[in-house]
């Protein structure tokens, strides 16, 4: 991040993909891929936040810290889409869209986990710094048997489903400030009668959605853990629900927010501090701020999305669903 897109013309190891035959294109057949008229294999690809990415697709050799710091491990031809053009990287921090790239984490014989199968059993593992640049902010992403250390007694699992390459876990309910909500799940959005209420758990996805009804049931708590609280003021927003102004700052900018802790099948928890569940405007004298958690469309795919996911060690065994 912050370099511009990587120089492939500069690299000597760095091959654009050219499409081959005609009709069926077996070298530039992905999904969002398309043939330009230079018979150049291109991409471009919008998501669902709007972000917006276009180059063109390549094979280069790729290098990684192993264990051993004197012994990087060295994959050749690993396919790639070399980005052009990124925009819309709203939390990103970076003026002018200077982003070298998305890296893509989903099931598929695309994906870099994935390419690099034989180096890591597709295992990896990483940790989303703060949107906060005023923080001391630190982050990783691994690959392969390092991962099995990182599993120590503290860690807590749950088992995952992997349904057209996105990777899903089931909830069983929601607490705010520890406190249980019962949501009537039964009344959201299931993958199936039989496979339940779930979330995609995206890093590519700016905040997380929950379903319609699981939203509802979290603001009502919101709503009436803020309503005593008489230094709040309550706002009207564009973009949030629940927008909230302090009548008097505190010296901690989270102070007094809850916590939510989403629990999963299997008993695991997942619990989001104030820091990854409200955005707080530190330029604002009265330290407005907003509930970073969105309702889905009608019909729209619950997310957990990255900035709830901040400052937690994620490790994914896709091949072992968990």
């Amino acid at each position: 991040v912050g370099e511009g897109p990587f120089p492939c013309h500069l690299s000597k190891t760095c091959r654009p993909i050219k499409c081959q035959g005609q009709g069926y294109i077996p070298s530039c057949d992905g999904s969002h891929e398309y043939c330009d008229k230079r018979s150049n294999c291109r991409y471009e690809v919008f998501y669902a936040d709007l972000t917006h990415a276009t180059g063109f697709m390549a094979h280069e050799t790729f290098t990684f810290e192993g264990q051993n710091p004197d012994q990087p491990v060295v994959v050749e031809g690993i396919r790639f889409g070399c980005g052009v053009n990124q925009e819309n990287m709203s939390l990103t921090g970076e003026p002018d869209n200077k982003v070298a790239g998305l890296v893509g984490l989903s099931w598929g014989p695309g994906s870099l986990h994935t390419q690099l199968d034989s180096h890591s059993d597709s295992k990896f593992s990483y940790c989303l710094p703060s949107f906060d640049t005023s923080t001391d902010r630190k982050t990783y992403l691994s690959f392969g048997d390092e991962i099995d250390e990182m599993i120590t007694p503290g860690i807590q699992g749950t088992s995952i489903m992997i349904k057209d390459t996105y990777y899903w876990v089931f909830v069983k309910d929601i607490s705010i400030n520890q406190k249980r909500l019962n949501i009537p799940l039964g009344s959201c959005k299931r993958l199936s009668a039989i496979e339940g209420t779930a979330l995609v758990v995206d890093s590519g996805t700016p905040l997380t959605r929950l379903p319609k009804p699981m939203f509802d049931a979290v603001k009502r708590s919101l709503l009436e853990l803020f309503s005593h609280d008489p230094n709040l003021v309550k706002l009207s927003d564009d973009n949030f629900d629940l927008c909230y102004e302090r009548r008097r700052p505190e010296s901690n900018r989270y102070a007094g927010l809850p916590n939510m802790t989403i629990h999963f099948e299997n008993g695991a928890t997942f619990e989001i501090g104030p820091s990854a569940l409200f955005g707080v405007d530190k330029d604002d004298a009265k330290q407005k701020f907003c509930f970073y958690v969105i309702p889905t469309d009608e019909d729209g795919d619950g997310i957990l999305g990255a900035y709830q996911q901040i400052n937690q060690r994620i490790i994914f065994d896709p091949k072992r669903s968990r």
